[in-house]
């Protein structure tokens, strides 16, 4: 799979997220802010922040291993 394609399935995951986690993704992959940090800004727990971001990077590796669609 070339590299253009995924990350744009992963632009395409991102997008599908509830508003506040892909805030939290975002803020992690992005802009490189911490579990503590983006936990502080938000005002959540460092493990609500954690358990979104395992979320989705679980959802990223099942994703990866789908196989891609017909077009």
């Amino acid at each position: 799979m070339a590299k253009n394609d995924v990350a744009e399935r992963v632009r395409r995951l991102v997008e599908t997220l509830p508003r506040a986690d892909r805030l939290i993704v975002l803020l992690y992959f992005a802009d490189e802010l911490s579990v503590t940090e983006i936990a502080a800004v938000l005002e959540l727990s460092e493990g609500q922040v954690a358990h979104v971001i395992e979320t989705f990077r679980e959802r990223v590796v099942l994703k990866r291993m789908q196989p891609r669609a017909a077009a």
